[in-house]
């Protein structure tokens, strides 16, 4: 929800979800273009995932609120996904992530060249999957669109992450970096990495700040609203 919130600005945003899973994502999407008074949440949204059962997960996730279902692409996101004319005004997700030693040498040149392209430079081919899918996530964004994405926070220290970083101080503005607390780990229980969620808006870089959110313990969606915007002095949570 507190993805969703801060990427969606707008009644009229399309929205993207590059890896929709079990459809989460994109019910909080819905509620999201229903408080901004959308008048048909369903046909701003457009999901991706490789699983052919995906529209009958996300008609579930959303059945509580409508009987409307978004558009979903069963494809490949990084291979298959046709890009639309039009570019997404919010993209929000929590991509898969396989690590490199988990993909065919065949499919990473695949990924790797279409990164590389985006990017302008090399991308390490041990980089995680989910590298590629916040790289070309990035670039379906209309300027001044939001990006909220749950990723390992692997790419702040890894190497292979250096060619990511340059490029996100080129190419967009870092609004906010919200950190796990290496003692709970993940965002989620019983996963094998540890999180962050990273906020970034398309478009040329500023000098403004950028908030690093430490979380310890649960958190509310509206407690992370205040700090991100500067309620909460000393960054961490709760």
């Amino acid at each position: 929800d507190f993805m969703a919130t801060w990427a969606m600005q707008s009644a009229r945003d399309r929205v993207l979800d590059p890896g929709t899973g079990p459809g989460t994502l994109l019910a909080s999407a819905y509620r999201r273009l229903a408080k901004l008074g959308a008048r048909d949440p369903s046909s701003r949204l457009a999901g991706v995932e490789i699983s052919p059962l995906a529209p009958t997960f996300a008609a579930l996730a959303l059945a509580p609120h409508t009987q409307r279902r978004p558009t979903i692409h069963a494809s490949d996101f990084l291979t298959g996904f046709r890009v639309p004319r039009r570019r997404y005004d919010a993209v929000i997700g929590n991509p898969p992530y396989s690590r490199h030693h988990a993909l065919s040498q065949e499919y990473k040149r695949r990924i790797g060249r279409q990164a590389d392209a985006l990017l302008g430079e090399h991308l390490s081919l041990r980089a995680g999957i989910y590298v590629h899918f916040l790289v070309r996530s990035l670039a379906l964004l209309r300027q001044g669109g939001r990006l909220a994405f749950l990723i390992p926070r692997d790419f702040l220290d890894a190497q292979y992450g250096a060619a990511l970083r340059r490029y996100l101080l080129r190419a967009a503005r870092i609004h906010g970096i919200i950190v796990f607390d290496p003692a709970n780990g993940s965002a989620f229980k019983d996963a094998l990495t540890t999180s962050v969620i990273v906020l970034l808006e398309r478009g040329t870089p500023t000098r403004s700040t950028v908030r690093v959110i430490h979380i310890r313990g649960s958190v509310t969606s509206d407690k992370l609203l205040r700090a991100l915007n500067g309620k909460n002095p000393h960054g961490h949570l709760p």
